[in-house]
């Protein structure tokens, strides 16, 4: 299959943005730093090897690249644990951690305590309060989304349209019915609940039983607009048979079916195939690389016919370039890197090295006297010849006259 560019469906998006449904994973929430799905089984997990052997866990860092590997060690598809990198390896770690709801609830409103809204999802809720996206459905627990939209709203909301973000969770499946009435829209469907309330969907065989009306909101819209999957790994079977079972509905997704990913070469299979069976039921399908969720809404903000306050509201979330004085290296003459090469552009590289037989020299003497002649470059020495780069001229003071040699560059 092939992979398009970012581009392709931002010019798309921006001719027909309300003709677009918004699917978002863990993927759209990391810039605001939120801990990705891996990183939360190896959280979870790091609990249960630290109880089982009497260690102190603050101690411990699950990203530690040691602790890590003692992690795979000990869990990758033993000691309770399915093999790392199954669809289910999130679920499961959850469950042999914390099997109990309330535990897990309180687990997760402790890593999203005090978590803002980033730069493109502060624009996302831009975009749902001036009325370019109106259905977004999520598997994150977090209110990132909500609280975008709610600062958005005084700024950039039409008072004689107002757009107040409204949100179906598994507490409010009710407003998930409404999917299809402008009256409901902007609207925000969260198919695994959210962190305050007293549901959540996290453990496999919970995702099996997920709402069927949230699921069902899914299937109703899907023969009215296309969707852009971001930020979601495909992880969760029964969102990819909420997704699939959509996609085989006659006229399903009008305006495409579109897959984000950072790694088009390592998509999932599960992935893969909702794909191939879009592509065969007649609906445009495509994979599209992309690097973040802000990348993609800082090039949609940019196409999009903004009013006077919206386009200011944005502009100002945007952060004000900095110019500093640079400060001097204060590390000792003798340290390397002599010069950080990482601050200066390489113009030019030298094409041919010197060479020179030395004879009764060592390189205590070939140094004094490189010294005393003011010879400046770079020099070896071994086995009775120095190679080096400098200028000829001035070399010669200090060892046989050299003899210039043709060598291919390296590559840079």
């Amino acid at each position: 299959m092939d992979t398009l560019d970012q581009g392709d469906f931002v010019r798309a998006w921006a001719v027909q943005p309300r003709r677009f449904a918004w699917l978002l994973g863990a993927g759209a929430s990391a810039s605001a730093g939120l801990r990705t799905a891996n990183q939360v089984r190896d959280d979870l997990l790091l609990r249960v090897y630290a109880e089982r052997h009497g260690l102190i866990r603050q101690n411990l860092n699950a990203n530690d690249p040691n602790v890590r590997s003692v992690l795979t060690a000990y869990f990758d598809g033993r000691n309770g644990m399915v093999p790392f990198g199954s669809a289910d390896d999130y679920s499961c770690a959850f469950k042999l951690a914390l099997p109990d709801e309330s535990a897990r609830r309180s687990y997760l409103q402790g890593i999203l305590k005090g978590c803002r809204p980033s730069f493109g999802q502060r624009v996302f809720g831009a975009l749902m309060t001036a009325g370019f996206i109106d259905i977004v459905t999520t598997t994150n627990f977090d209110d990132l989304i909500e609280q975008a939209a709610a600062e958005s709203y005084t700024a950039v909301n039409d008072v004689s349209d107002p757009r107040r973000l409204y949100v179906a969770a598994l507490n409010s499946v009710d407003r998930a019915r409404r999917i299809l009435s402008a009256e409901s829209h902007p609207l925000l469907v969260k198919l695994h609940g959210d962190f305050r309330e007293s549901s959540l969907k996290n453990l496999t065989e919970e995702l099996v039983v997920q709402d069927q009306v949230l699921r069902q909101s899914v299937q109703d819209v899907s023969r009215s607009v296309g969707l852009a999957v971001v930020g979601y790994s495909g992880r969760d079977e029964s969102v990819m048979e909420m997704l699939e079972s959509s996609t085989l509905l006659d006229s399903a997704w009008p305006a495409g079916l579109w897959w984000f990913t950072r790694e088009p070469g390592r998509l999932p299979e599960r992935v893969r195939r909702l794909l191939e069976i879009a592509a065969e039921r007649g609906v445009a399908s495509y994979l599209v690389a992309l690097e973040t969720f802000d990348e993609l809404m800082a090039s949609l903000v940019l196409q999009a016919e903004l009013t006077d306050d919206a386009r200011t509201y944005i502009n100002g979330l945007q952060s004000a370039s900095r110019v500093a004085d640079a400060s001097p290296p204060v590390a000792s003459k003798r340290s390397y890197p002599i010069i950080r090469y990482n601050a200066l552009p390489v113009l030019a590289a030298p094409t041919s090295v010197l060479h020179a037989s030395l004879s009764g020299i060592d390189n205590e003497e070939f140094r004094r006297r490189s010294k005393e002649a003011g010879w400046r470059g770079v020099a070896v020495q071994a086995g009775g010849s120095v190679w080096g780069w400098g200028d000829p001229s001035s070399w010669r003071a200090s060892s046989a006259p050299p003899r210039e040699r043709r060598h291919r560059p390296a590559q840079r």
